[in-house]
């Protein structure tokens, strides 16, 4: 069928996704409150764009909105302009835009044949090992191993491809190009078992200053996000399945991993998905940090790490 047939699931721009629950603190202040029914619009995008909010998280807050009501029309995207929104982000809020909602048919039972079980739940992985080393290097990924050893998971940088031509939205609108994203590779060179431990760790930095962010389960647990991918033609394509992952720190706090400033404290996590992970290929996302502040060596504000989980 090929990627243009086979992604129309995909098709949703997702750079480091992250749910409203995971947004960084400087971009809760854009992002509706947790029970509100407002829908962001592209006001609110010009305020994250205008404060220097990088494009990969305006484009989480935008898909991880309640609701949207962008102005996309001729005279809206000529404000966008103005406001100096990348082009990236506004082909984001075009391929985001909330679509009229449509009830689908009830499908009819034959009495012949009794409506399919559903599929059996993965089986449970194996227990956390009682003992978990601290990573040795800060802001590397690791999975934990069944006898409590780390590996470090398959660094990996989100491409992306357009699918198929442009789209008209009919006269006086502009076209629209549609954008699947994806990894090199079919499938992961890091390959855990479905009853292998499915616990991840990091070991973060605290802050430099007083504004930024301190290593915290909460803080820690704002930025990670885990995706399942869709492997086809070599490539592995970023989906819209997601799973929360659940923080907590272990260890000790300790001073002096970085040695330019003893006084920053290193601080190790571990992440354990909120549901069972079946076989497949699977990318962790991180967004909403830099260099400088609670991650340590990273050389952008996001990045990503792929594994693959496979039947016993």
């Amino acid at each position: 069928m090929g990627v243009c047939g086979g992604l129309v699931a995909v098709l949703v721009m997702q750079f480091g996704a992250l749910s409203a629950s995971a947004l960084p603190g400087r971009l809760l202040a854009f992002a509706p409150q947790t029970g509100s029914t407002a829908a962001m619009t592209n006001q609110d995008v010009m305020r994250m764009a205008a404060a220097g909010l990088a494009e990969d998280v305006i484009i989480t807050a935008m898909r991880q909105a309640p609701r949207r009501t962008f102005d996309l029309s001729a005279s809206g995207l000529i404000e966008l302009k103005q406001a100096k929104v990348a082009d990236t982000i506004v082909r984001a809020m075009q391929a985001l835009e909330d679509p009229v909602p449509v009830a689908p048919p009830t499908p009819a039972v034959s009495a012949a044949r009794p409506p399919a079980s559903p599929a059996a739940l993965p089986a449970a992985p194996a227990p956390t090992p009682a003992t978990v080393p601290e990573p040795g290097l800060a802001g590397e990924l690791f999975i934990v191993s069944p006898t409590g050893t780390l590996t470090a998971l398959e660094r990996v940088r989100l491409r992306e491809r357009k699918v198929g031509g442009a789209r008209s939205q009919g006269m006086f609108k502009p076209s629209v190009q549609d954008y699947a994203y994806y990894l090199e590779g079919g499938t992961s060179p890091v390959t855990v078992k479905t009853d292998d431990p499915q616990v991840f760790v990091i070991r973060m930095m605290g802050s430099t200053n007083r504004w930024g962010k301190e290593p915290t389960a909460e803080e820690a647990q704002r930025h990670f996000l885990l995706t399942k991918l869709q492997s086809e033609e070599g490539r592995r394509y970023i989906t819209k399945v997601d799973v929360q992952l659940d923080a907590r720190s272990y260890g000790r706090p300790t001073p002096g991993v970085d040695s330019k400033r003893f006084e920053r404290v290193a601080v190790s996590f571990q992440l354990t998905p909120q549901s069972v992970l079946g076989p497949g290929e699977y990318v962790i996302l991180m967004a909403g940090t830099s260099n400088s502040e609670f991650i340590g060596n990273l050389n952008s504000g996001a990045d990503r790490w792929a594994f693959t989980i496979a039947d016993r």
